[in-house]
């Protein structure tokens, strides 16, 4: 039986239990509280209300300030401590479905807005969390975020947000049904930097509304680079011309610095940096290494260009989890 099983209307805990059994659904429910050694019947509201102020009174834990699995953690943790056959957890389901779905109808707008600001600094929403500002995340929040289902992110993204998403996505597919022929499988020629130009417009405006790039930076948004470079690379290993790898990495160095644009067009003063995942980048820049041991000065160029710029970027990218750039690559690189 769950930690939170609502076909159980009595449950007993022990004095050092975890109060998070408090946050019961149910209309009426019945719990004991051991610290006053009664029954007590109250309503979903009530009993939520007491569970959280339990669990930070006594536990230290603000659930708005900590993370799902942190919370599920020090469940687990305190529970086995306890060693009582009543109070069972057979998975972190329970903890979320009551706290981060139903528990939630009880927020409060700063509540949710408070949660939303601590899950982006915390990794869960952002690829870099300190390239976001709080007036950043709060105007996303504001502007191009819903709550009507806080248990999915995903789907709560704006209209604006998600039909440029689905007018970007379109405009990937028809370039790779237009220039790729799955029956030769080979690429017709296409302008890559016309390529990256168009993408960076989309992300910038849905017809004359302006989308700030920090809306971009957020996991659940996904990046259009992604599927853009993923089509570029097919693209250039199909190829294999030296003129035009290089050129997609001018391009991608351009997009990592904010430089896509020249100074005086107009979508300049909207233009900012953006995160990269160069473990998958230069991994796949390495991969080329079979074609370009046949290009005069392919080689050469991968671990003077690629390899020393990437190195120029590991301090930035210290800390930042899965954007850290693993030794392993460099070394990689560099024993060509």
């Amino acid at each position: 039986m769950g930690l939170f099983s609502h076909r159980k209307k009595e449950i007993k805990y022990s004095e050092n239990g975890l109060y998070i059994n408090v946050l019961s659904t149910s209309e009426g429910s019945t719990f004991y509280d051991s610290n006053i050694d009664k029954k007590i019947v109250a309503s979903s509201k009530e009993l939520y209300d007491y569970g959280v102020k339990t669990i930070k009174t006594r536990y230290g834990i603000n659930i708005f300030e900590v993370s799902l699995q942190e919370l599920c953690e020090k469940a687990f943790e305190l529970y086995d401590d306890t060693g009582e056959d009543s109070i069972q957890i057979n998975n972190m389901y329970d903890v979320q479905w009551q706290i981060y779905k139903i528990g939630r109808q009880y927020w409060t707008e700063d509540q949710h807005l408070t949660y939303f600001i601590n899950s982006v600094r915390r990794g869960e929403f952002s690829v870099r969390p300190n390239d976001l500002s709080d007036d950043e995340i709060k105007n996303f929040y504001v502007n191009f975020f819903n709550n009507e289902n806080p248990y999915n992110y995903k789907e709560n993204l704006s209209s604006i947000v998600k039909k440029n998403k689905i007018v970007i996505d379109e405009y990937l597919q028809t370039l790779s049904d237009q220039f790729y022929n799955k029956y030769t499988k080979n690429w017709k020629d296409f302008d890559i930097t016309r390529q990256f130009l168009q993408i960076r417009t989309f992300m910038m405006f849905s017809e004359d509304f302006h989308i700030p790039d920090y809306v971009w930076q957020l996991k659940y948004v996904r990046n259009p680079f992604i599927g853009l470079t993923n089509i570029c690379f097919n693209y250039v290993n199909n190829k294999k011309i030296f003129t035009i790898v290089k050129k997609l990495f001018v391009e991608i160095t351009k997009w990592e610095k904010g430089e896509i644009y020249n100074d005086g067009e107009k979508q300049k003063k909207y233009e900012r940096p953006f995160s990269i995942n160069w473990n998958d980048i230069g991994d796949k820049f390495y991969k080329m290494k079979t074609w370009l041991k046949k290009i005069d000065g392919g080689i050469y160029w991968l671990k003077s260009d690629v390899l020393e710029y990437i190195k120029s970027r590991a301090e930035y990218y210290k800390g930042s989890g899965k954007l850290e750039i693993d030794e392993k690559l460099l070394n990689a690189i560099n024993e060509l």
